[in-house]
């Protein structure tokens, strides 16, 4: 489980500097593309049974 925390943190950070980079623009593909893989990060993490 703490590998998917890594992971969203990790993608999270990213996002985080490609929406800068690209001032703001959330609408831009490289956005785009890093904020869908942070979602199915996420929906994938939610959806594990706890251990």
């Amino acid at each position: 489980m703490d590998t998917y925390l890594e992971e969203i943190e990790r993608i999270r950070r990213k996002l985080n500097e490609v929406v800068k980079e690209y001032q703001g623009d959330l609408l831009h593909p490289n956005v785009l593309l890093l904020s869908q893989q942070l979602d199915r990060y996420i929906v994938t993490y939610h959806s594990k049974p706890l251990q």
